[in-house]
């Protein structure tokens, strides 16, 4: 996971969130947790370094605006299940907020189904709750 633009691959600049990816992201921060609400601050600049590898993969690296403020969770994953069911209901995978330094850092979509997704799940197809571990 990186957490500065200077790690940005090929030199290419962060860009924004894309519509899908903000969306998912909220979704997933709507959740009330500890230190849920520096995390949702978090969200306004917030910027896309890079794709995961493989090519394709909708899982991105992120960075945040410097000046909002650091959750008090520090290195972790947020402690919300974010599943994604397909359009029959059934599990696909899981959404994966990490975090370094109390900053959102990564977005992963792991999933289990044959195929990778290329793209991120529609929030209807989520299922947002707080992580019971």
């Amino acid at each position: 996971m990186a957490d500065s633009a200077s790690e940005s691959q090929q030199g290419d600049a962060p860009r924004p969130l894309t519509r899908e990816e903000h969306e998912v992201i909220e979704a997933i921060l709507s959740e009330d947790v500890p230190g849920v609400v520096e995390l949702r601050a978090q969200l306004i600049g917030m910027r896309v370094l890079r794709h995961w590898s493989p090519a394709g993969s909708p899982s991105v690296d992120l960075v945040t605006s410097p000046g909002t403020s650091r959750s008090p969770l520090g290195e972790s994953i947020l402690p919300v299940d974010a599943s994604v069911v397909d359009d029959n209901g059934e599990y696909a995978g899981e959404l994966i907020l990490w975090l370094t330094d109390g900053r959102i850092s990564s977005l992963e979509y792991s999933w289990v189904t044959d195929s990778m997704p290329r793209s991120l799940p529609p929030v209807r197809n989520m299922r947002v709750g707080r992580r019971l571990t």
